[in-house]
């Protein structure tokens, strides 16, 4: 999935800084199996969520480089699935 991003990018030739890892978070949980006499069977679960960071740096004064940036946007809102998208504008 990280792929076809990066494929995107590289074909709208959008300068970038590539992905970095943060951190993993964990959550654990402990449940019972049965309510009733087994209070020592439990069962443990534990979600794990992945994050990823990925800069684009272009130029908000280019026409050009605003439509290369929706179209990826459009790409990543339509196409990959399981990625939240945070979008913060530095001037």
């Amino acid at each position: 999935m990280l792929s076809k991003i990066l494929q995107k990018i590289q074909s709208l030739s959008l300068k970038t800084s590539g992905f970095f890892t943060l951190p993993t978070k964990f959550s654990r949980y402990t449940v019972l199996r049965s309510p009733h006499v087994d209070k020592k069977s439990r069962e443990q679960f534990e979600k794990r969520i992945y994050s990823k960071n990925l800069f684009i740096y272009f130029n908000l004064k280019s026409t050009f480089e605003k439509q290369q940036i929706t179209l990826l946007l459009k790409f990543l809102e339509n196409s990959v699935s399981g990625i939240d998208l945070k979008i913060n504008y530095y001037i």
